[in-house]
Protein backbone atom coordinates (compact mmCIF):
# COMPACT_ATOMS: atom_id res chain seq x y z
CA UNK A 1 0.00 0.00 0.00
CA UNK A 2 1.37 3.45 -1.07
CA UNK A 3 1.61 6.02 1.87
CA UNK A 4 -0.64 8.17 0.04
CA UNK A 5 -3.09 4.80 0.58
CA UNK A 6 -2.02 4.37 3.35
CA UNK A 7 -2.31 7.70 5.19
CA UNK A 8 -6.23 8.57 3.48
CA UNK A 9 -7.56 5.23 5.23
CA UNK A 10 -6.05 7.06 8.57
CA UNK A 11 -7.77 9.86 7.99
CA UNK A 12 -10.95 8.16 7.03
CA UNK A 13 -11.02 5.93 10.44
CA UNK A 14 -10.08 9.21 11.95
CA UNK A 15 -13.08 11.04 10.74
CA UNK A 16 -15.33 8.66 9.53
CA UNK A 17 -15.31 5.59 11.83
CA UNK A 18 -16.49 5.37 15.34
CA UNK A 19 -13.20 4.56 17.53
CA UNK A 20 -13.56 2.04 20.47
CA UNK A 21 -13.77 3.01 24.16
CA UNK A 22 -10.26 3.69 25.10
CA UNK A 23 -9.09 1.12 28.26
CA UNK A 24 -9.25 3.91 30.88
CA UNK A 25 -12.58 4.79 30.32
CA UNK A 26 -14.11 1.65 30.50
CA UNK A 27 -12.25 1.22 33.78
CA UNK A 28 -13.67 4.05 35.26
CA UNK A 29 -16.74 3.08 33.66
CA UNK A 30 -16.89 0.16 35.91
CA UNK A 31 -15.58 1.34 38.76
CA UNK A 32 -18.40 3.78 38.99
CA UNK A 33 -20.64 1.38 38.30
CA UNK A 34 -19.70 -1.00 40.87
CA UNK A 35 -19.46 1.83 43.56
CA UNK A 36 -22.93 2.64 42.32
CA UNK A 37 -23.90 -0.39 42.84
CA UNK A 38 -22.19 -0.34 46.03
CA UNK A 39 -24.44 2.56 47.58
CA UNK A 40 -27.88 1.34 46.11
CA UNK A 41 -28.57 -0.52 49.01
CA UNK A 42 -28.07 2.66 51.64
CA UNK A 43 -29.54 4.85 49.16
CA UNK A 44 -32.14 2.74 48.97
CA UNK A 45 -33.06 2.52 52.89
CA UNK A 46 -32.09 6.13 53.43
CA UNK A 47 -35.17 6.73 50.76
CA UNK A 48 -37.47 4.23 52.57
CA UNK A 49 -37.16 5.74 55.87
CA UNK A 50 -37.71 9.07 54.85
CA UNK A 51 -40.79 7.54 52.94
CA UNK A 52 -42.50 6.12 56.21
CA UNK A 53 -41.14 9.15 58.09
CA UNK A 54 -38.71 7.54 60.58
CA UNK A 55 -36.41 10.57 62.18
CA UNK A 56 -33.98 9.16 64.29
CA UNK A 57 -33.81 8.53 67.87
CA UNK A 58 -32.96 12.63 69.76
CA UNK A 59 -33.66 11.71 73.51
CA UNK A 60 -31.67 12.64 76.18
CA UNK A 61 -29.47 8.90 76.50
CA UNK A 62 -28.02 9.43 73.85
CA UNK A 63 -26.10 12.24 74.20
CA UNK A 64 -22.30 10.78 73.12
CA UNK A 65 -21.05 13.43 75.41
CA UNK A 66 -22.05 12.94 79.07
CA UNK A 67 -24.52 11.16 80.72
CA UNK A 68 -26.34 11.20 84.57
CA UNK A 69 -26.00 9.29 87.78
CA UNK A 70 -29.72 9.38 88.04
CA UNK A 71 -32.28 11.09 86.50
CA UNK A 72 -35.21 12.72 88.69
CA UNK A 73 -37.95 14.16 86.95
CA UNK A 74 -38.89 18.04 87.81
CA UNK A 75 -42.36 17.74 88.96
CA UNK A 76 -44.16 14.87 90.99
CA UNK A 77 -47.80 14.94 91.98
CA UNK A 78 -49.01 16.61 95.43
CA UNK A 79 -52.75 16.53 95.24
CA UNK A 80 -54.65 17.88 92.12
CA UNK A 81 -51.31 19.53 90.86
CA UNK A 82 -48.50 18.76 89.39
CA UNK A 83 -45.29 20.57 91.82
CA UNK A 84 -41.77 21.09 92.08
CA UNK A 85 -40.99 19.00 95.18
CA UNK A 86 -38.81 20.67 97.72
CA UNK A 87 -35.94 17.99 96.95
CA UNK A 88 -35.34 20.71 93.73
CA UNK A 89 -35.41 23.48 95.43
CA UNK A 90 -32.06 24.15 95.93
CA UNK A 91 -31.76 25.10 91.87
CA UNK A 92 -35.44 25.53 90.95
CA UNK A 93 -37.91 27.78 92.27
CA UNK A 94 -41.73 26.49 93.77
CA UNK A 95 -44.25 26.28 90.82
CA UNK A 96 -47.06 24.09 90.06
CA UNK A 97 -50.15 23.30 87.73
CA UNK A 98 -52.89 21.96 87.65
CA UNK A 99 -53.51 17.76 86.96
CA UNK A 100 -54.55 16.73 84.99
CA UNK A 101 -55.12 19.84 82.62
CA UNK A 102 -57.81 22.21 82.78
CA UNK A 103 -60.17 22.89 79.64
CA UNK A 104 -59.65 26.02 77.61
CA UNK A 105 -56.42 26.42 79.53
CA UNK A 106 -53.11 27.11 77.72
CA UNK A 107 -50.46 26.17 79.07
CA UNK A 108 -46.76 27.38 78.70
CA UNK A 109 -43.26 26.38 79.96
CA UNK A 110 -40.82 28.85 80.30
CA UNK A 111 -37.15 26.55 80.45
CA UNK A 112 -33.21 27.57 81.16
CA UNK A 113 -31.18 28.55 83.70
CA UNK A 114 -30.73 31.28 86.75
CA UNK A 115 -32.00 34.05 83.88
CA UNK A 116 -35.47 32.36 83.22
CA UNK A 117 -35.36 32.05 86.83
CA UNK A 118 -35.66 35.89 87.69
CA UNK A 119 -32.16 36.03 89.59
CA UNK A 120 -30.80 37.90 91.56
CA UNK A 121 -34.86 37.83 92.45
CA UNK A 122 -37.26 35.53 91.55
CA UNK A 123 -39.99 33.84 89.65
CA UNK A 124 -42.05 37.05 90.84
CA UNK A 125 -40.58 39.18 88.20
CA UNK A 126 -38.98 36.89 85.93
CA UNK A 127 -40.22 37.39 82.24
CA UNK A 128 -42.67 34.23 82.77
CA UNK A 129 -44.58 36.35 85.22
CA UNK A 130 -44.60 38.96 83.00
CA UNK A 131 -45.37 36.93 80.49
CA UNK A 132 -48.52 35.44 82.05
CA UNK A 133 -49.77 39.08 83.07
CA UNK A 134 -49.15 40.11 79.12
CA UNK A 135 -51.09 37.29 77.91
CA UNK A 136 -54.37 37.79 80.51
CA UNK A 137 -53.94 41.19 79.12
CA UNK A 138 -54.37 39.88 75.72
CA UNK A 139 -56.08 37.21 75.24
CA UNK A 140 -58.29 37.20 78.28
CA UNK A 141 -60.73 34.56 76.82
CA UNK A 142 -58.19 31.94 77.38
CA UNK A 143 -57.02 30.91 81.32
CA UNK A 144 -52.97 31.06 80.69
CA UNK A 145 -50.18 29.10 82.66
CA UNK A 146 -47.26 30.45 82.74
CA UNK A 147 -44.89 27.63 84.37
CA UNK A 148 -41.36 28.76 85.55
CA UNK A 149 -38.49 26.07 84.78
CA UNK A 150 -34.97 28.09 85.41
CA UNK A 151 -32.46 26.13 87.22
CA UNK A 152 -29.48 28.14 88.70
CA UNK A 153 -26.63 27.05 86.62
CA UNK A 154 -28.78 24.59 84.38
CA UNK A 155 -26.74 23.74 81.08
CA UNK A 156 -28.71 22.99 77.98
CA UNK A 157 -27.48 19.40 78.44
CA UNK A 158 -29.49 19.61 82.00
CA UNK A 159 -32.55 20.95 80.10
CA UNK A 160 -33.02 18.63 77.51
CA UNK A 161 -34.33 15.46 79.85
CA UNK A 162 -36.43 18.26 81.76
CA UNK A 163 -37.99 19.27 78.20
CA UNK A 164 -38.63 15.46 77.60
CA UNK A 165 -40.78 15.02 80.57
CA UNK A 166 -42.32 18.65 80.14
CA UNK A 167 -43.38 17.48 76.83
CA UNK A 168 -45.94 14.86 78.67
CA UNK A 169 -47.84 17.94 80.29
CA UNK A 170 -49.40 18.69 77.78
CA UNK A 171 -48.20 22.61 76.80
CA UNK A 172 -49.08 24.68 74.20
CA UNK A 173 -45.60 26.37 73.94
CA UNK A 174 -42.42 25.61 75.51
CA UNK A 175 -39.86 29.19 75.34
CA UNK A 176 -36.50 28.06 75.65
CA UNK A 177 -33.67 30.26 77.21
CA UNK A 178 -30.56 29.12 77.33
CA UNK A 179 -26.82 28.94 76.38
CA UNK A 180 -24.78 30.91 79.46
CA UNK A 181 -23.60 28.19 81.91
CA UNK A 182 -22.25 25.64 79.17
CA UNK A 183 -18.82 26.57 80.73
CA UNK A 184 -19.81 25.57 84.34
CA UNK A 185 -19.20 21.95 85.21
CA UNK A 186 -15.79 20.10 84.28
CA UNK A 187 -16.30 17.76 81.91
CA UNK A 188 -13.54 16.34 79.75
CA UNK A 189 -14.83 15.79 76.44
CA UNK A 190 -11.85 13.08 75.78
CA UNK A 191 -12.80 11.00 73.20
CA UNK A 192 -14.53 14.07 71.10
CA UNK A 193 -11.20 16.05 71.86
CA UNK A 194 -9.29 13.23 70.44
CA UNK A 195 -10.93 13.33 66.50
CA UNK A 196 -9.76 15.53 64.04
CA UNK A 197 -11.85 18.47 63.00
CA UNK A 198 -12.49 17.11 59.81
CA UNK A 199 -14.07 13.77 61.48
CA UNK A 200 -16.00 16.46 63.49
CA UNK A 201 -17.62 18.12 61.05
CA UNK A 202 -18.18 14.70 58.84
CA UNK A 203 -20.33 13.51 61.84
CA UNK A 204 -22.15 17.09 62.03
CA UNK A 205 -22.83 16.37 58.78
CA UNK A 206 -24.20 12.96 58.78
CA UNK A 207 -26.71 13.74 61.53
CA UNK A 208 -29.09 14.77 58.30
CA UNK A 209 -29.35 10.99 57.34
CA UNK A 210 -31.80 9.00 58.37
CA UNK A 211 -29.60 5.86 58.00
CA UNK A 212 -26.88 7.18 60.71
CA UNK A 213 -29.27 8.16 63.37
CA UNK A 214 -30.25 4.52 62.82
CA UNK A 215 -26.98 3.49 63.35
CA UNK A 216 -26.73 5.79 66.16
CA UNK A 217 -29.64 4.75 67.80
CA UNK A 218 -28.44 1.11 67.87
CA UNK A 219 -25.23 1.59 68.89
CA UNK A 220 -24.65 2.95 72.73
CA UNK A 221 -22.56 5.94 72.26
CA UNK A 222 -19.15 6.58 73.89
CA UNK A 223 -19.54 9.16 76.61
CA UNK A 224 -17.01 11.19 78.15
CA UNK A 225 -18.23 12.01 81.20
CA UNK A 226 -21.06 11.18 83.69
CA UNK A 227 -22.34 13.82 85.53
CA UNK A 228 -23.85 13.83 89.16
CA UNK A 229 -27.94 14.03 89.38
CA UNK A 230 -27.49 17.96 90.25
CA UNK A 231 -25.07 20.59 89.30
CA UNK A 232 -21.52 20.65 90.14
CA UNK A 233 -20.18 23.76 89.10
CA UNK A 234 -17.03 24.54 89.69
CA UNK A 235 -17.46 27.79 90.57
CA UNK A 236 -19.04 26.31 94.02
CA UNK A 237 -15.79 25.40 95.26
CA UNK A 238 -13.22 27.24 97.08
CA UNK A 239 -10.50 28.24 94.84
CA UNK A 240 -12.99 26.87 91.79
CA UNK A 241 -11.36 30.01 89.41
CA UNK A 242 -8.20 28.19 89.53
CA UNK A 243 -9.89 25.32 87.84
CA UNK A 244 -10.11 27.33 84.91
CA UNK A 245 -7.51 27.72 81.92
CA UNK A 246 -6.94 27.84 78.43
CA UNK A 247 -8.41 25.25 76.47
CA UNK A 248 -9.32 26.03 72.52
CA UNK A 249 -10.50 22.21 72.49
CA UNK A 250 -12.19 21.85 75.20
CA UNK A 251 -14.59 25.20 74.46
CA UNK A 252 -14.81 23.70 70.76
CA UNK A 253 -16.08 20.64 72.23
CA UNK A 254 -18.58 22.75 74.34
CA UNK A 255 -19.83 24.69 71.68
CA UNK A 256 -20.76 21.20 69.85
CA UNK A 257 -22.10 19.85 72.62
CA UNK A 258 -24.34 23.00 73.17
CA UNK A 259 -25.12 22.66 68.94
CA UNK A 260 -25.97 18.93 69.87
CA UNK A 261 -28.75 19.77 72.65
CA UNK A 262 -30.41 22.63 70.74
CA UNK A 263 -31.00 20.16 67.51
CA UNK A 264 -32.27 17.74 69.76
CA UNK A 265 -34.99 19.77 72.02
CA UNK A 266 -36.03 21.71 68.98
CA UNK A 267 -36.91 17.85 67.32
CA UNK A 268 -37.77 16.53 70.47
CA UNK A 269 -40.44 19.45 70.65
CA UNK A 270 -41.35 19.17 66.55
CA UNK A 271 -42.03 15.42 66.94
CA UNK A 272 -44.46 15.86 70.11
CA UNK A 273 -46.41 18.84 67.75
CA UNK A 274 -45.58 21.23 70.89
CA UNK A 275 -44.46 25.34 69.47
CA UNK A 276 -41.11 26.03 70.34
CA UNK A 277 -40.06 29.47 71.05
CA UNK A 278 -36.15 29.93 71.29
CA UNK A 279 -34.50 33.33 72.57
CA UNK A 280 -31.63 34.65 71.93
CA UNK A 281 -29.76 35.51 74.85
CA UNK A 282 -28.39 38.59 76.10
CA UNK A 283 -25.10 39.03 78.09
CA UNK A 284 -23.15 42.48 79.91
CA UNK A 285 -20.34 43.39 77.72
CA UNK A 286 -19.86 46.57 80.49
CA UNK A 287 -18.70 43.39 82.71
CA UNK A 288 -14.97 42.59 83.64
CA UNK A 289 -13.86 38.96 82.22
CA UNK A 290 -13.76 37.21 85.66
CA UNK A 291 -10.24 35.72 84.69
CA UNK A 292 -7.08 36.64 82.59
CA UNK A 293 -4.21 34.84 81.10
CA UNK A 294 -1.59 36.29 78.86
CA UNK A 295 -0.41 34.41 75.73
CA UNK A 296 2.61 31.90 75.78
CA UNK A 297 5.23 34.48 75.52
CA UNK A 298 9.24 34.15 76.24
CA UNK A 299 10.35 35.97 79.41
CA UNK A 300 11.53 38.99 77.46
CA UNK A 301 7.85 39.55 76.35
CA UNK A 302 6.04 38.68 79.50
CA UNK A 303 8.04 41.70 81.01
CA UNK A 304 7.13 44.12 78.41
CA UNK A 305 3.37 43.27 78.71
CA UNK A 306 3.60 43.48 82.44
CA UNK A 307 5.64 47.20 81.72
CA UNK A 308 2.41 48.25 79.40
CA UNK A 309 -0.29 46.84 81.97
CA UNK A 310 1.61 48.84 84.64
CA UNK A 311 1.80 51.99 83.36
CA UNK A 312 -1.84 52.15 81.70
CA UNK A 313 -3.48 52.42 85.04
CA UNK A 314 -2.67 56.16 84.99
CA UNK A 315 -1.62 59.35 82.70
CA UNK A 316 -3.80 60.62 80.23
CA UNK A 317 -6.62 59.17 78.03
CA UNK A 318 -4.23 58.94 75.01
CA UNK A 319 -1.10 57.54 76.74
CA UNK A 320 -3.20 54.55 78.29
CA UNK A 321 -4.39 53.75 75.16
CA UNK A 322 -1.45 53.66 73.76
CA UNK A 323 0.14 51.25 76.46
CA UNK A 324 -2.82 48.71 76.19
CA UNK A 325 -2.48 48.90 72.29
CA UNK A 326 0.96 47.67 72.09
CA UNK A 327 0.04 45.10 75.50
CA UNK A 328 -2.04 43.58 73.37
CA UNK A 329 -0.17 43.48 70.10
CA UNK A 330 1.76 41.38 72.47
CA UNK A 331 -0.80 39.40 73.94
CA UNK A 332 -4.24 39.60 71.80
CA UNK A 333 -5.99 37.37 74.04
CA UNK A 334 -5.10 39.15 77.07
CA UNK A 335 -9.26 39.48 78.59
CA UNK A 336 -8.41 42.05 80.77
CA UNK A 337 -6.59 44.35 78.59
CA UNK A 338 -9.42 44.36 75.88
CA UNK A 339 -11.48 45.29 78.30
CA UNK A 340 -9.53 48.33 79.79
CA UNK A 341 -9.27 49.56 76.21
CA UNK A 342 -12.60 48.92 75.41
CA UNK A 343 -14.05 50.83 78.54
CA UNK A 344 -11.42 53.91 77.15
CA UNK A 345 -12.39 54.26 73.70
CA UNK A 346 -16.29 54.16 75.15
CA UNK A 347 -14.76 57.12 77.50
CA UNK A 348 -13.94 58.82 74.34
CA UNK A 349 -17.33 58.12 72.23
CA UNK A 350 -15.66 56.14 70.42
CA UNK A 351 -18.61 53.14 69.98
CA UNK A 352 -17.25 50.97 67.13
CA UNK A 353 -14.01 50.33 68.67
CA UNK A 354 -15.79 49.79 72.56
CA UNK A 355 -17.59 47.53 70.91
CA UNK A 356 -15.16 45.84 68.98
CA UNK A 357 -12.72 45.27 72.25
CA UNK A 358 -15.77 44.12 74.77
CA UNK A 359 -16.34 41.35 72.52
CA UNK A 360 -13.19 40.49 72.41
CA UNK A 361 -12.76 40.66 76.77
CA UNK A 362 -16.11 38.50 77.20
CA UNK A 363 -14.86 35.83 74.37
CA UNK A 364 -11.26 35.72 75.66
CA UNK A 365 -12.42 35.49 79.11
CA UNK A 366 -10.80 32.33 80.89
CA UNK A 367 -13.98 31.88 83.16
CA UNK A 368 -16.81 32.20 80.39
CA UNK A 369 -19.75 33.02 82.79
CA UNK A 370 -21.66 34.14 79.63
CA UNK A 371 -22.57 33.32 75.94
CA UNK A 372 -19.29 33.63 73.40
CA UNK A 373 -19.38 34.16 70.30
CA UNK A 374 -18.92 30.56 68.63
CA UNK A 375 -22.00 30.15 70.81
CA UNK A 376 -23.76 32.80 69.19
CA UNK A 377 -22.86 31.03 66.06
CA UNK A 378 -23.57 27.46 66.87
CA UNK A 379 -27.44 29.20 68.11
CA UNK A 380 -28.00 31.18 64.62
CA UNK A 381 -27.07 28.11 62.90
CA UNK A 382 -29.25 25.54 64.36
CA UNK A 383 -32.18 28.22 63.71
CA UNK A 384 -31.21 28.73 60.83
CA UNK A 385 -31.06 25.38 59.31
CA UNK A 386 -34.60 24.92 60.37
CA UNK A 387 -36.41 28.13 59.64
CA UNK A 388 -38.41 26.27 57.62
CA UNK A 389 -40.13 24.47 60.72
CA UNK A 390 -43.94 26.62 61.18
CA UNK A 391 -43.63 25.56 65.03
CA UNK A 392 -40.80 27.36 65.61
CA UNK A 393 -40.51 30.59 66.52
CA UNK A 394 -37.15 33.26 67.26
CA UNK A 395 -37.08 35.63 69.75
CA UNK A 396 -33.64 37.90 69.67
CA UNK A 397 -33.30 39.51 72.61
CA UNK A 398 -29.74 40.29 72.41
CA UNK A 399 -30.70 42.33 68.99
CA UNK A 400 -33.60 44.18 71.10
CA UNK A 401 -31.18 44.76 74.15
CA UNK A 402 -28.76 46.27 71.20
CA UNK A 403 -30.76 48.88 69.18
CA UNK A 404 -31.51 50.28 72.89
CA UNK A 405 -28.09 50.50 73.96
CA UNK A 406 -25.87 53.09 72.78
CA UNK A 407 -23.36 51.55 70.34
CA UNK A 408 -24.91 48.32 70.59
CA UNK A 409 -23.20 47.53 74.10
CA UNK A 410 -25.45 46.24 76.05
CA UNK A 411 -25.04 46.59 79.79
CA UNK A 412 -25.75 47.77 83.24
CA UNK A 413 -29.04 49.61 81.42
CA UNK A 414 -30.78 46.42 80.98
CA UNK A 415 -28.60 43.85 83.20
CA UNK A 416 -28.10 43.50 86.92
CA UNK A 417 -24.64 41.72 86.90
CA UNK A 418 -22.89 39.88 83.71
CA UNK A 419 -26.33 38.16 82.52
CA UNK A 420 -29.20 38.39 84.67
CA UNK A 421 -31.43 41.33 83.07
CA UNK A 422 -33.26 43.64 85.34
CA UNK A 423 -36.75 43.58 86.56
CA UNK A 424 -37.66 45.96 83.46
CA UNK A 425 -35.35 43.59 81.03
CA UNK A 426 -37.63 41.23 82.16
CA UNK A 427 -40.52 42.94 81.26
CA UNK A 428 -39.62 43.97 78.17
CA UNK A 429 -38.53 40.27 77.09
CA UNK A 430 -42.11 39.09 78.02
CA UNK A 431 -43.48 41.86 74.84
CA UNK A 432 -41.03 40.64 72.71
CA UNK A 433 -42.25 37.15 73.16
CA UNK A 434 -45.80 38.25 73.11
CA UNK A 435 -44.94 40.22 69.86
CA UNK A 436 -43.36 37.09 68.36
CA UNK A 437 -46.66 35.25 68.95
CA UNK A 438 -48.80 37.77 67.68
CA UNK A 439 -46.78 37.95 64.66
CA UNK A 440 -46.98 33.93 64.28
CA UNK A 441 -50.88 34.80 64.31
CA UNK A 442 -50.74 32.43 67.95
CA UNK A 443 -52.18 35.83 69.74
CA UNK A 444 -53.78 38.52 68.96
CA UNK A 445 -52.59 42.15 69.78
CA UNK A 446 -54.96 45.42 70.73
CA UNK A 447 -53.28 49.01 69.86
CA UNK A 448 -53.13 49.90 73.52
CA UNK A 449 -51.77 46.26 74.48
CA UNK A 450 -48.31 47.77 75.39
CA UNK A 451 -50.03 50.15 77.80
CA UNK A 452 -52.27 47.85 79.42
CA UNK A 453 -49.89 45.33 80.41
CA UNK A 454 -47.54 48.10 81.73
CA UNK A 455 -50.55 49.30 83.93
CA UNK A 456 -50.83 45.76 85.15
CA UNK A 457 -47.20 45.73 85.54
CA UNK A 458 -47.06 48.81 88.16
CA UNK A 459 -49.94 46.97 90.06
CA UNK A 460 -48.15 43.47 90.59
CA UNK A 461 -45.15 45.19 91.53
CA UNK A 462 -46.77 47.41 94.11
CA UNK A 463 -47.87 44.14 95.70
CA UNK A 464 -44.57 42.77 96.32
CA UNK A 465 -43.43 43.41 99.93
CA UNK A 466 -39.97 45.88 100.14
CA UNK A 467 -38.46 42.32 101.95
CA UNK A 468 -38.69 41.27 98.36
CA UNK A 469 -36.41 43.16 97.07
CA UNK A 470 -34.09 42.97 99.73
CA UNK A 471 -33.30 38.96 99.63
CA UNK A 472 -32.72 39.92 95.87
CA UNK A 473 -29.64 42.40 97.09
CA UNK A 474 -28.13 39.90 99.02
CA UNK A 475 -28.60 37.62 96.09
CA UNK A 476 -26.82 39.78 94.21
CA UNK A 477 -23.53 39.76 96.39
CA UNK A 478 -23.41 36.55 96.61
CA UNK A 479 -23.82 36.12 93.07
CA UNK A 480 -20.86 38.22 92.62
CA UNK A 481 -18.72 36.35 95.25
CA UNK A 482 -19.62 33.05 93.26
CA UNK A 483 -18.28 34.69 90.15
CA UNK A 484 -14.97 35.98 91.67
CA UNK A 485 -14.38 32.45 92.88
CA UNK A 486 -15.05 33.22 96.68
CA UNK A 487 -17.31 30.39 97.24
CA UNK A 488 -16.22 28.31 100.44
CA UNK A 489 -17.69 24.76 99.70
CA UNK A 490 -14.97 22.08 99.85
CA UNK A 491 -15.15 18.69 97.02
CA UNK A 492 -14.65 15.49 99.00
CA UNK A 493 -11.44 13.85 97.50
CA UNK A 494 -12.55 11.61 94.69
CA UNK A 495 -15.98 13.38 93.35
CA UNK A 496 -16.52 14.80 90.25
CA UNK A 497 -16.74 13.60 87.06
CA UNK A 498 -15.72 10.55 85.78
Amino acid sequence: MSPTTDSSSSGRHRNGARQAPRPWRRRIALRLLAIGLGLAPFVLLELGLRGVGYEGPVTAELDPFISFSDVRPLFERSGDRMAIPASRQEYFRPDSFPAPKPTAVKRVFCLGGSTVQGRPFAIETAFSTWLQIALERTEPRHSWEVINCGGVSYASYRLRPILEELLAYEPDLIVLYTGQNEFLEERTYAEWRQRPEWARAAARSLESLRIFRLARGLASPPRSDRLPTEVDAMLDYRDGLRKYHRDDNWRRAVADHYELNLRSMIELAHRAGVPLLVCQPVTNLQTPPFKSEPDDLPSGQRQQLKLHLTSATEGSVAARIDHLEQAISLSPRHAAAQFQLAQLHEQLGQLDDAKRHYLAARDEDICPLRMTTPLYAKLRKVMSDHRHRKDLYWVDILERFEAESPGGITGEKWLVDHVHPSIYGHQRIALWICEALAERGVIQRANDHEARCREAFRAHLEQLPSIYFEQAKRRLEGLRRWAQGRALKVRNPGTGPN
